[in-house]
């Protein structure tokens, strides 16, 4: 009886991982295409410029 309630809260843990696993997998990413380096600055002005149009 008492491995059975390890099992279940395991299934449990499990299931919660597998969960964040798949809305992980599922969100949105945006890439910069550029070439060469990217400055800090210009990265934070062109992440600020994408935020306003989504």
């Amino acid at each position: 009886m008492h491995s059975a309630t390890i099992l279940v809260e395991e299934n449990t843990r499990l299931q919660a991982a597998v969960q964040r696993k798949e809305r992980k997998k599922r969100q949105r990413r945006q890439y910069i295409a550029r070439r060469g380096a990217l400055q800090a600055q210009e990265g934070q002005r062109l992440a600020t410029e994408a935020d306003r149009v989504v």
